[in-house]
């Protein structure tokens, strides 16, 4: 019979088409993009079929959602500026609080030191950072016409390869 459980939320339909099922709020919660209990009340009072999933009294702290609100200081306070836009670029590697869609579960950050933009990229590996880098600078030299002259990021180890300090220099 093709209706067996796989894993805990995962079931195989009479077509041989994997499907989620999801039997709480917090699953729910997740599945949906992280949405209020309010829009998953609504959900589930006006979308028709929408199965009936019971909301406990006291929902519990979603991880993602408490870390999503948290303040973080990517980087350190500099007493230098650049004066011309992309010489000086600050850039942090980060963990997405859940895989994405296409499998993305970090992104970089580039932000222009002199004008304060910011540019980011998805990735799907922390591997990928060098790949990340490099296209940052062909559309910096290429779109903007301009020259990064400095990276400035944290001691991460994703900028400690031997392939990143090599084309840095």
């Amino acid at each position: 019979m093709l209706s067996s459980l796989i894993g805990n939320h995962m079931k195989i339909n009479l077509c041989g088409q994997l499907y989620y099922v999801c039997s709480r709020l917090l699953d729910w919660h997740k599945c949906l993009g992280h949405m209020s209990e309010q829009a998953s009340r609504q959900l589930m009072d006006n979308t028709k079929d929408f199965p009936c999933v019971k909301i406990p009294k006291s929902t519990p702290i979603c991880p993602g959602c408490a870390q999503g609100k948290m303040a973080s200081k990517a980087f350190p306070d500099s007493q230098s500026r650049a004066i011309a836009n992309f010489e000086l670029i600050h850039l942090d590697l980060k963990e997405l609080p859940m895989i994405l869609y296409h499998k993305y579960k970090y992104f970089i950050i580039f932000v222009n030191d002199q004008s304060g933009s910011m540019f980011t990229f998805n990735l799907q590996q922390k591997s990928d950072t060098f790949v990340a880098m490099k296209a940052f600078k062909a559309y910096v030299r290429i779109q903007q016409g301009k020259t990064i002259r400095r990276w400035c990021f944290d001691a991460g180890g994703e900028f400690k390869s031997v392939e990143v300090t090599a084309w840095l220099k």
